[in-house]
């Protein structure tokens, strides 16, 4: 299904003339994949095969003017309704998503650290990353506790790992080497 998907999502980023629509598509797409994780009533609307494609059509362009969507967005949504396609939405979004990242040169960053940052260390991380990297990355920061201290950072295919588990396994390796 991901190669139907994909190709949903690249006729949706033809459909959209300019940046800035492809922007906007963007911004509520995502604003719809928030509210679909959040919303058990959604799964069951996408997933159900016996709710009536009239009730599901009716519910979505609700959804879409609460929303303030575009009238091609909207009417995008109810294609893939009309088309029976509609289970894979959430598919389509991450390969929407995928488009508007390559397109715009934007990368994923996650950051694992030890504790929680400071907004102003969360900052400084954002700041050198985008600096090394030379790209606009968007930041995924979580903690885990394994790593003892220091941090690991994944960008694209880039991995950089400083972290204290890490710095003694290599320890540990070294002075089994040499024993």
């Amino acid at each position: 299904m991901k190669k139907v998907a994909a190709r949903y999502a690249a006729a949706l980023f033809q459909l959209a003339e300019t940046a800035e629509e492809k922007e906007r598509y963007y911004k509520d797409l995502g604003k719809l994949k928030s509210w679909m994780l959040g919303s058990s009533n959604f799964s069951m609307l996408i997933t159900n095969p016996l709710l009536p494609q009239k009730l599901v059509k009716k519910i979505m362009s609700e959804i879409c003017t609460q929303g303030k969507a575009s009238v091609n967005l909207t009417n995008f949504f109810l294609h893939i309704i009309d088309q029976r396609r509609i289970k894979i939405l959430p598919e389509i979004i991450e390969a929407y998503r995928d488009l508007f990242h390559q397109e715009n040169h934007i990368e994923n960053a996650s950051i694992e650290t030890a504790h929680s940052l400071t907004k102003e260390l969360e900052e400084t991380f954002k700041s050198v990353l985008e600096t090394r990297f030379k790209t606009k990355l968007i930041f995924n920061f979580k903690v885990n506790t394994e790593l003892l201290g220091g941090f690991r950072a994944q960008v694209g295919s880039h991995q950089i790992d400083s972290s204290l588990m890490t710095q003694l396994a290599n320890l540990s390796r070294t002075l089994k080497g040499a024993s």
